[in-house]
């Protein structure tokens, strides 16, 4: 049995960072140090770059750089876009099959108040948009709907569900995770306000997200994962990982022409420190 050469096939689950993410990364943990909200040259050169991954993952999803967050994970984005819209008395629609994200995190705005509808799929693991449009309510603030389930695969119709959204003048949240990377996704196409992914999905580092944001919702500190609920503090996302996220997106894009998407407002969070 030691002899076994073990092959791993779990790349829904975590992917290795790709060697070309680790150098793009590299400058930032050495000479490029310097904290990007300073004012000096040192602060300012960092911040040149990040805002350059910024622009690059901006191009790649077909969305304005000032609509691209960068977050700690999945989690995070899916947290922001949930609770960072909705308050006591909204209603939510949403499925049952999302992930625990999601789920728990529409959990918990039941506990403040909230009103939730999870609807059901079809054999086919797929959402009937009719199901959403029955369930709108003139309280209707927020649609989370996943685009790919992380465990069948199944394809959710978004950009139907986007135009349901649209004509509803409700917010659209999807969570992209199992998708970006895999299948194209362009937030314009979709017509989501709001869309999560994480780069670990994607030969990016463990820790670090995207965002997609057309609006900018209220920030929420309390996370809740699984079955877990954190209290985190707003920090600002390093440098190394920002490019990490522009490089692995730019490779995949050479690779597959596939666009990829993101996340929420300038800060992201990790546990308790500031970096």
């Amino acid at each position: 049995m030691s002899s076994m050469r073990r092959v791993y096939l779990d790349n829904n689950a975590s992917t290795p960072v790709l060697p070309e993410v680790v150098e793009a990364m590299r400058p930032y943990f050495g000479e490029t140090f310097g904290n990007a909200s300073s004012i000096h040259h040192h602060g300012q050169e960092t911040r040149a770059a990040v805002e350059r991954a910024r622009d690059s993952v901006a191009r790649l999803l077909g969305c304005r750089a000032s609509e691209v967050v960068f977050t700690s994970g999945g989690t995070e984005g899916d947290n922001l876009a949930i609770a960072g819209l909705v308050k006591a008395g909204d209603h939510v629609i949403s499925s049952s099959i999302e992930h625990h994200a999601v789920l728990n995190s529409c959990k918990h705005l039941e506990a403040l108040g909230c009103e939730v509808t999870y609807v059901p799929v079809d054999g086919r693991g797929l959402v009937d948009p009719g199901d959403i449009r029955r369930a709108l309510r003139p309280t209707t603030k927020l649609l989370s709907i996943m685009m790919a389930n992380n465990e069948t695969g199944v394809l959710q119709p978004v950009e139907e569900i986007g135009r349901i959204a649209a004509q509803s003048d409700v917010y659209f949240h999807t969570d992209a995770v199992q998708a970006a990377g895999k299948v194209a996704v362009n937030v314009q196409k979709i017509g989501c306000d709001l869309l999560s992914i994480s780069g670990h999905k994607m030969h990016a580092p463990q820790g670090a997200g995207l965002y997609m944001s057309g609006k900018e919702p209220a920030c929420s500190r309390c996370f809740t994962a699984g079955a877990t609920s954190v209290r985190v503090a707003l920090v600002r996302r390093t440098c190394p990982e920002l490019w990490a996220w522009a490089k692995q997106q730019s490779w995949r894009w050479k690779l597959s022409n596939l666009v990829m998407t993101a996340t929420w407002p300038r800060c992201a969070t990790d546990s308790n420190r500031e970096f």
